[in-house]
């Protein structure tokens, strides 16, 4: 599978968060708004990508949307009250900027940040959760955020661990990062 391009977060004073994760998700449908992505290519099968962020009062905001549309394709309508642009940096893209609309998500997601150097990346090119130098967890209630987790050290024991296969690592990373009330108990 051809690497998809990612989501991206805006967190703790830092644009390049690799958004990994969510449970539940999504975190936006563009059908809810009355958007409809035009098709869509390898590099990103669902037809949108999108910028999220925390603001100062700590709710969950989409502040980009980029929806594919075709060179012909129409404008889509407004969304949140802007109106979307094309131009030769967005590429195939109607770009809706500055959105700001608040979103109503519960749930956690997963941030990465500063892939290690000795990062193994998967088959399809993408780098794998333990990888990252900086991940945290963030919670979410009805927007608003209400918990966050750094588990960038515990990423960084898991990786040196010598007698855990790559599987076992990942395995070990993914289980240890789940939310306290849905982590696996044996």
């Amino acid at each position: 599978m051809t690497m998809q391009i990612p989501d991206r977060f805006n967190y703790d004073a830092f644009l390049d968060w690799d958004l990994l994760g969510m449970q539940p998700g999504p975190l936006f449908d563009p059908a809810a708004y009355g958007l409809r992505p035009q098709g869509g290519f390898t590099a990103c099968e669902r037809g949108y990508v999108c910028r999220f962020g925390v603001d100062g009062e700590r709710r969950l905001k989409l502040e980009e949307l980029l929806l594919l549309g075709g060179a012909e394709s129409a404008d889509p309508p407004p969304l949140s009250g802007v109106r979307a642009e094309r131009s030769r940096s967005s590429g195939p893209f109607h770009r809706y900027a500055n959105l700001n609309l608040a979103l109503e998500y519960g749930g956690t997601i997963w941030l990465g940040r500063d892939a290690a150097a000795e990062a193994g990346r998967s088959a399809g090119g993408e780098t794998r959760l333990i990888d990252y130098g900086d991940l945290r967890a963030l919670t979410f209630e009805h927007g608003e955020l209400k918990r966050v987790e750094a588990y960038g050290s515990l990423m960084a024991e898991i990786r040196s661990a010598e007698d855990l296969s790559s599987a076992e690592k990942i395995e070990l990373a993914c289980e240890l990062t789940l939310p306290r009330s849905e982590r696996l108990t044996y």
